[in-house]
């Protein structure tokens, strides 16, 4: 009789409270931990540079409630809605993305596999043509 070994598996951690059970994935975590930092470091970069340059320090000391009163205003008045809307924004698409990917199970769907680019292009050739492509408002003369 040949013995049969039994396949290694590889046992992972796992983190139990109550009905809710995690598996501990460490190198998973780094990763997750290192795109955060990069994320909230160009989020700062992003509200530093413009035409008045903030250092990193002082927007960070803005965004915890200091700074000076010019500082805030730039920070919190002008640039940190622009870089939340772009966050915010860049979430949702790649929300949109996997969602796309997931319903179709495909991880190589893409919106022109839906007519999503088609109808898009359609909704702004109809625009300019119906407004003659004054969509910002009067045109200088």
């Amino acid at each position: 009789m040949r013995e049969m070994s039994a396949p290694l598996r590889r046992i992972r951690p796992s983190l139990r409270l109550g009905p809710v059970s995690i598996v501990l994935r460490p190198t998973m975590a780094l990763i997750v931990l290192a795109l955060a930092a990069t994320v909230l470091t160009l989020f700062c970069l992003d509200i530093a540079f413009g035409e008045t340059h903030i250092p990193i320090d002082r927007v960070l000391d803005v965004l915890s409630g200091g700074g000076t009163r010019s500082q805030r205003f730039i920070v919190l008045e002008s640039r940190l809605p622009r870089a939340l809307t772009a966050a915010v924004v860049g979430a949702a698409l790649g929300i949109a993305g996997a969602i796309t990917q997931s319903i179709l199970h495909n991880p190589l769907a893409a919106p022109d596999m839906l007519g999503i680019t088609t109808g898009s292009s359609l909704g702004a050739g109809a625009v300019l043509v119906g407004t003659g492509g004054a969509t910002t408002g009067p045109a200088a003369s």
